[in-house]
């Protein structure tokens, strides 16, 4: 599947999907026909439910402790295909040429670009990225076929990702 595109460009346009969508916890695996993502995201109730909800506490202030509190947070279950991705990808870089250099560091996008650019360091195939708070676990099958693990902080994938641009930027 990563044939013809790479790793870190596949993995920064799914992670630009999922800032959008605002996920907290999830896994991606790479499957036949693209990417899978399982996970939670903070659940945000509809604007006429936030409305309703609103003009229900200011009508009844006693009713509130009776109302059951939404969960913090919904699960969701997603598929990328190659093509989506591309497709994301290819919009994603025009937005970066009308407003060059607003690129932050920190973003998911970053971090799932320089997830991708460890696995394809290591010439390895990406199976599975984890993230769970400030934890990042990347599954891959190394040179040798062997299933690898190996975990990192976001704060540590930062510094991946500052020395990936300081080297790009040496090329321009």
């Amino acid at each position: 599947m990563a044939d013809t595109v790479s790793y870190s460009q596949q993995l920064r346009a799914l992670g630009q999907q999922l800032e959008t969508l605002g996920m907290e916890r999830f896994t991606v695996r790479l499957a036949a026909d693209g990417y899978w993502v399982t996970g939670t995201k903070r659940y945000q109730p509809p604007a006429e439910e936030q409305t309703a909800k609103k003009l229900w506490q200011r009508v009844s202030r006693s009713a509130k402790s009776a109302v059951t509190p939404p969960q913090p947070f919904e699960p969701v279950e997603l598929h990328f295909s190659a093509q989506d991705l591309s497709v994301i990808d290819v919009g994603a870089k025009q937005k970066r040429k009308e407003t060059p250099d607003s690129t932050d560091a920190h973003s998911l996008s970053q971090v799932f670009r320089a997830v991708g650019a460890i696995v394809e360091q290591k010439q390895g195939r990406f199976l599975a990225v984890i993230k769970e708070g400030q934890e990042i676990v990347i599954e891959y099958e190394s040179v040798s076929k062997r299933n690898t693990v190996e975990k990192f902080t976001v704060s540590s994938l930062y510094d991946y990702w500052v020395k990936m641009y300081l080297r790009r930027s040496e090329r321009r």
